[in-house]
């Protein structure tokens, strides 16, 4: 697997941590920055569904807006789920519905999700892979 480039958003610091922790130990190389209140941008963007000041939702509604972003991958990543949320965020664009489980299903999800997004950076997912789950 090539060298990416990520930024994830969330305003859980724990969570952050395990994340990056999953990618060493999957062995995905990764350029990670992160950030925690869903104000900056790259290769793809693993964004937290409910962060304070700005939610998930409201940052992929003005990402695809915006003429440079309008086609940055978006993973959308929460321990809740609903599924009128779920569509609606399908609907907005994002690629996929990332379910926060364990450390250990993080590794797995986050490895396979890169992976498909590398092989089809280009390709949006159908819904019936939206949601990624362990």
């Amino acid at each position: 697997m090539d060298m990416l480039r990520l930024l994830l958003a969330d305003d859980d610091k724990d969570d952050c941590a395990l994340f990056k922790e999953a990618l060493v130990e999957a062995r995905v190389p990764a350029d990670i920055q992160t950030v925690h209140d869903g104000e900056r941008l790259p290769n793809a963007l693993f964004l937290g569904l409910n962060m304070p000041r700005k939610n998930g939702l409201e940052c992929l509604e003005e990402i695809r807006q915006n003429d440079k972003l309008q086609h940055l991958p978006v993973f959308i990543r929460s321990t809740s789920f609903d599924p009128a949320v779920a569509g609606l965020l399908f609907q907005k664009g994002a690629r996929h519905y990332i379910r926060k489980q364990t450390f250990g299903s993080l590794k797995k999800v986050v490895y396979n999700a890169l992976k498909v997004f590398q092989a089809a950076d280009h390709i949006k997912s159908s819904w019936e892979h939206f949601v990624i789950e362990s």
